[in-house]
């Protein structure tokens, strides 16, 4: 118990430290109009690491949201900053950034449309502080500066007794931001659903000059359970997202330089990550009594009733079947090796051959509609038959030999009489 409660206090010393470091900051000012040009903080989806199982088929990255076919899912997330000396004059330069997390866009609540499953720390259970350990996480996660962390090292948070750490940084990237030695102030989450997500970061070598680059900061890995559905937008605490961050003296997300005391740097531009479980409506059992349309529905979830169905993305049942599930038009593949091999834009009724099968919105091009081959006959069918000629011309033409020698011999008896 000793152990924990002083741990706790240490917790509670680094966020009192953080507190006091962003207490000493003072907001730069500008003469009144319009806000200037700033830095961007972004939040950004990015696939797993090498050696790493990928996202399910179907994923997509575009921009900031990750699009993924259902839930289930280990997602990696990736923090940037950049363009601090937006007029490329040498100043600011960058001594300490801090990032916090709005816990809300991690709860299912808040979700988009609202749902009850929330986000969750990527808790992998390892075998203790040591190397082998370390190891283990490394092939878990990707490389980075972190390894396996004792449960009350990361708040008691970990539902094991150590964990591999899930907020980290990959120093060896040359996108890193930092090339050489800092130092972390705080670094903590307040719940295992992700209360909040905190991080404060003290550059102690050179401040750090804008080179033009948009700059890694650390990594984030998180789950999405299975269930989980629709838009959840991770924002940055006391930013707008897709606009600025608020300069105050308690705020915890700002970029701060080097001059004495520290000033702001402003952030223009707070750039949220959204991890969308897509849904649509689901028609199935087309063409049959049996027809129904599903809501709400992943794609995945879709492909497991009955069929003929068809998934529509981002649409809702409106009760009538003949207006959700009867004008869908997809290719129809004949597999009869004598007949049109495809046709595009039928209905499912319209695709009623022996040999047919419907591909609801797909065209010819973008399936295998491969022929049944003409059934062929293997080498030792050949072989059979074969065997089975000879046979038969051996019968046909032995008979035949048969039949002239009891001729001649006929022949002969009568000329003997």
């Amino acid at each position: 118990m000793s152990r924990r409660n002083d741990r706790y206090l240490v917790a509670q010393f680094l966020s009192t430290f953080t507190l006091i470091i962003a207490v000493a900051l003072s907001p730069k000012t500008t003469s009144g109009g319009p806000n200037p040009p700033g830095a961007e903080i972004l939040m950004t989806p990015v696939n797993p690491p090498a050696g790493v199982p990928p996202y399910p088929a179907g994923t997509q990255i575009v921009g900031q949201e990750l699009r993924l076919p259902r839930g289930g899912v280990r997602v990696w997330l990736e923090f940037y900053v950049r363009n601090w000396d937006s007029d490329g004059d040498g100043t600011p330069r960058l001594l300490v950034y801090q990032m916090k997390l709005n816990g809300n866009g991690f709860h299912g609540p808040f979700a988009e449309p609202p749902g009850t499953i929330d986000l969750h720390p990527a808790w992998v259970q390892c075998a203790g502080e040591n190397s082998a350990a370390h190891l283990y996480c490394h092939s878990q996660f990707g490389p980075g500066d972190y390894g396996c962390i004792d449960r009350w090292d990361w708040s008691g948070l970990c539902p094991y007794p150590y964990c591999c750490k899930q907020i980290f940084a990959n120093i060896e990237r040359p996108d890193w931001i930092a090339g050489d030695v800092i130092q972390m102030m705080a670094e903590s989450m307040g719940s295992a659903a992700f209360n909040w997500v905190f991080f404060g970061i003290q550059h102690h070598g050179p401040p750090l000059i804008d080179g033009g680059l948009t700059y890694y900061v650390r990594t984030l890995v998180i789950d999405v359970p299975a269930g989980a559905r629709g838009n959840y937008t991770l924002g940055f605490e006391d930013c707008i997202d897709g606009g600025p961050c608020l300069e105050r003296h308690d705020s915890h997300t700002f970029l701060a330089d080097d001059s004495q005391p520290h000033e702001f740097i402003y952030i223009a531009t707070a750039i949220p990550a959204v991890i969308n479980v897509q849904t649509g409506r689901c028609c199935y059992g087309l063409g049959q009594s049996t027809k129904a349309c599903e809501d709400n529905v992943t794609v995945d979830e879709c492909d497991a009733l009955p069929a003929p169905r068809a998934f529509l993305l981002g649409e809702q049942c409106t009760g009538d079947l003949n207006s959700d599930c009867a004008d869908i038009l997809g290719a129809c593949c004949d597999h009869e090796p004598l007949d049109d091999p495809c046709r595009d834009d039928l209905l499912l009724v319209d695709c009623n051959c022996a040999g047919c099968e419907w591909h609801p919105f797909k065209a010819c091009d973008e399936i295998d509609c491969s022929r049944h081959s003409i059934p062929t006959v293997s080498q030792w069918g050949l072989v059979m038959i074969s065997l089975l000629l000879l046979t038969g011309a051996k019968i046909t033409f032995g008979a035949g030999g048969n039949n002239r020698e009891a001729s001649e011999m006929m022949s002969f008896r009568r000329r003997l009489r």
